[in-house]
């Protein structure tokens, strides 16, 4: 887990954003889509994982401070998040270009809206 919170660090520091965001859901689905064979792809897998942990954690924030409305359960592992947000992106061609972030949170928030827990 150190490893991987190392990487995705390192990968945050040299990524450049472009448009005003720094990932696409083409760049996340391609990310996320790799089987971690070298190294390269598995840094790809590792990003894609930080990533979504990183935008789920901010969503854990905002809910509790009543900001959004996106509610995963306890005891949601991380590659549970990943294949949610992959299988979206999947399903979403006509979509992977809008900001990584937003398409993460409408996958969480489809998977694990509030409202469907009420």
């Amino acid at each position: 887990m150190k490893r991987l919170l190392i990487v995705a660090m390192i990968l945050a520091a040299t990524a450049t954003p472009s448009f005003g965001y720094y990932l696409d859901g083409n760049e996340l689905y391609q990310k996320c889509s790799v089987n971690p064979s070298s190294s390269t792809e598995y840094m790809d897998s590792s990003y894609c994982l930080a990533y979504i942990l990183g935008v789920s954690d901010t969503l854990d924030t905002a809910r509790a401070n009543n900001k959004i409305d996106v509610c995963v359960p306890e005891g949601v592992q991380a590659q549970q998040l990943k294949d949610v947000v992959l299988a979206y992106l999947r399903s979403r061609p006509s979509i992977r270009n809008m900001e990584a972030n937003i398409l993460v949170v409408n996958a969480l928030g489809d998977a694990w809206g509030c409202a469907a827990k009420r």
